[in-house]
């Protein structure tokens, strides 16, 4: 559990870092009458009040975005500034340039404290690096952190499911969640926690291959002292493990770098010395269940129940007639001795 809540603690420091730089830039905006300075403007995100606080679901269900524009300074806009200057703001994202389709003044007291202007959600790339300009310069881009973009709440609810059930050693499952990091698509490895991802889920597919592998080593060395029907039955289980791996990790398997092809490797050597081991041990079993008939003799109650059972299904008729031969031998009709069914069972 404590592995879990360090890769939680993290994935959140990194959206913490994420949401706050980058949110906000300057832009020149006024050159400088006589007797004054240059003016600069800060724009940031925000919402359609100016305010900073920015519920995602605002954003996501919005058709907008919005980023206000702040005086940088002691001075204030003015009327006239509205028109021209503040109209002629507009956004550049790579060979696009996004006009506000509407600027509206923030006032207190008469005066202009800011701006907030007013984009088409669906012409900005909300994942990309945005950048302001006008005819006197060009802004440093602003990033939108990654909880206002389209896809983040799933994938931070992949990620999480994904690091939780690992935590949990339920490596198959895990996989299922984190299997959505394999990707190239540039939103999602532009997510804080796609690295993390990508570690956990080669850890995943290694820990599964491990655990199987150590699994496999005791039961095989129980089985070379003595063979159990028990020790057999779970090697069968690990081997449908190993199968049923093998098709979940398949994505993983694809990307056939040197890690992943090492990974495949070993899980499929595993599966192949699984099965010879399950085919060896029941061959060895059922030798050794044989042997009884060989060696044993009617004083012994196993040989002796085996013996009654076999003479009743090959004798076994629900009617009177004539027969010069053994009837053909059929296992079902031990349905009709059921107490010695019940001790076969038990044996």
């Amino acid at each position: 559990m404590k592995k879990i809540i360090q890769l939680i603690v993290i994935f959140f420091i990194f959206s913490i870092i994420t949401n706050l730089l980058g949110q906000s830039t300057k832009l020149f905006f006024q050159k400088k009458a006589f007797l004054g300075e240059n003016k600069y403007i800060n724009i940031y995100f925000s919402n359609s009040f100016g305010g900073e606080s920015i519920e995602p679901d605002s954003i996501t269900s919005s058709n907008y975005i919005y980023f206000s524009y702040k005086p940088d300074g002691d001075w204030n806009f003015k009327e006239k500034d509205l028109k021209k200057d503040i109209n002629s703001i507009c956004i550049n994202q790579g060979k696009s340039s996004i006009s506000s389709i509407k600027t509206l003044p923030i006032k207190k007291y008469g005066k202009i404290l800011f701006v907030v202007a007013t984009f088409p959600k669906d012409k900005i790339l909300i994942t990309q690096p945005i950048e302001f300009y006008n005819d006197l310069d060009i802004s440093q881009p602003i990033h939108i952190p990654e909880k206002y973009w389209p896809n983040y709440k799933t994938f931070s609810q992949y990620y999480t499911d994904g690091a939780k059930l690992y935590d949990e050693k339920k490596y198959l499952k895990s996989f299922e969640f984190l299997k959505h990091f394999i990707t190239d698509d540039e939103e999602i490895t532009r997510y804080s926690f796609f690295r993390l991802a990508q570690q956990l889920i080669t850890k995943t597919v290694k820990n599964l291959v491990a655990e199987k592998q150590n699994e496999y080593n005791i039961l095989s060395l129980e089985l070379s002292i003595s063979i159990d029907e028990n020790n057999i039955s779970k090697l069968e289980s690990i081997y449908s493990t190993l199968i049923e791996a093998i098709q979940t990790f398949e994505p993983y398997f694809k990307i056939s770098d040197t890690k992943s092809n090492e990974l495949q490797q070993q899980i499929n050597q595993l599966i192949t010395d699984v099965n010879q081991t399950i085919n060896k041990s029941k061959e060895t079993f059922e030798t050794e269940k044989l042997a009884l008939f060989e060696t044993g003799n009617y004083n012994n109650f196993r040989f002796s129940l085996y013996i009654d059972l076999l003479v009743r299904i090959l004798c076994y008729t629900n009617k009177i007639e004539e027969t010069n031969k053994l009837d053909t031998f059929n296992p079902s009709v031990i349905d009709n001795f059921k107490s010695l069914k019940k001790e076969l069972i038990e044996l």
